[in-house]
């Protein structure tokens, strides 16, 4: 009994946790957060080989992103640009954006979910990961929204 309190007491701390960082921040303060901001499309996903561990971000940048952890693994997806709305030198009209996926399906914060042919505007951040200098990473579902409205985040 006493351990199923813990475990209730828990999950409602790492939900309050979670709305924490992702319901309230505007388009417009992901925006001045992140490094490149665009609209496409989803053209491919595939999964790492290695598991994600010793990340970090590249010298001089600083971010307050969720960084990967050890019991993750490591995605990328490409990604077809349709609209750059800010720039930056790692987006072309083919991108390329990382980000995990908890091996189990299940994690406290959410990770990003992307899906092929999915269309979203990407809030992406700059981040060294091994043996992957300067790429752009998704670390969080409200990285990801619907080009159409501003706001919440895309359903998932």
């Amino acid at each position: 009994m006493m351990l199923r309190k813990y475990f209730i007491i828990a999950l409602m701390a790492c939900a309050l946790g979670v709305l924490a960082k992702e319901v309230y921040l505007s388009d417009a303060e992901l925006t001045k957060w992140a490094t490149a901001v665009f609209v496409g499309e989803v053209q491919s996903i595939v999964p790492i080989d290695t598991p994600a561990k010793q990340f970090h971000s590249p010298p001089g940048e600083e971010t307050d992103i969720f960084l990967p952890n050890t019991a993750s693994n490591l995605w990328m997806a490409t990604i077809k640009v349709e609209e750059i709305r800010k720039e930056h030198p790692k987006v072309g009209k083919t991108t390329v954006v990382y980000f995990e996926h908890p091996p189990n399906g299940f994690s406290c914060p959410p990770y990003p979910s992307l899906s092929v042919r999915q269309r979203a505007v990407f809030y992406t951040a700059l981040v060294t990961l091994p043996g992957i200098t300067n790429c752009l990473w998704l670390s969080t579902p409200s990285q990801i929204r619907d080009p159409t409205k501003p706001g919440p985040p895309v359903p998932q």
